[in-house]
């Protein structure tokens, strides 16, 4: 199915119930009552910056236990609106700000390039990186060329697998342990033009939380 089918969305109330059945006090239910006060985007939207916050500020070393194998935590929330009316740049702008804010030491940069995705994460191996505007990223690293890998190593880099690059003067530049989280808000046109099917079928749309409005 695409990633926003109708038969998948959940409305407003469902997910404002959802909410509201977590504990007075929670990080997250407290971040979406202020986030209603400050945006009219959907609920889905800060629901979504929520928990990406709530990662955030997970210690370092936090590991669960799935499919026998221990892993970090992490999560990829993807917000899809229509351009220009949904509020999804205004809501992920809302929660980067306050990491900001907070100085949240996991924050990371757009590593604009496979040879700087390596770097970044070997300064920073735990990382939020944050696109308020994703459609440039998929357009970039779409069609087959020198930026397609970039969907490949981030995912290696979810599963906490090793990324390496070599140097010109052939020394080896490793990032041994990354664990890479990415906050995102797109258009649902480029989602659909810059989206193929080898990417449901290898597992980059799989990692995604998406949610629509």
């Amino acid at each position: 199915s695409p990633p926003c089918a109708p038969r998948m969305a959940l409305s407003e109330a469902e997910i404002l119930a959802t909410v509201l059945r977590l504990p007075k006090g929670h990080l997250l239910r407290t971040y979406i009552a202020y986030a209603r006060k400050r945006t009219d985007a959907p609920l889905a939207f800060h629901l979504g910056v929520g928990l990406s916050m709530l990662q955030a500020t997970l210690p370092f070393d936090l590991e669960i236990e799935t499919q026998g194998k221990r892993r970090k935590v992490n999560i990829w929330s993807l917000g899809v609106g229509r351009a220009g009316r949904s509020r999804k740049s205004a809501a992920v702008e809302l929660g980067e700000a306050i990491l900001i804010d907070a100085e949240c030491t996991t924050l990371g940069p757009d590593p604009e390039s496979p040879e700087g995705l390596v770097d970044s994460l070997k300064s920073l191996s735990t990382q939020l990186v944050v696109y308020s505007e994703f459609g440039d990223f998929l357009e970039r690293t779409a069609a087959d060329g020198y930026m397609r890998p970039m969907r490949t190593m981030m995912m290696k880099a979810s599963d906490g697998r090793k990324l390496t690059r070599r140097l010109a003067n052939k020394k080896l530049i490793e990032a041994k342990s990354p664990n890479l989280s990415m906050l995102a808000g797109v258009n649902q046109t480029l989602l659909d033009q810059h989206v193929t099917r080898m990417d449901f079928t290898n597992g980059w749309m799989s990692r995604w939380l998406v949610l629509c409005a």
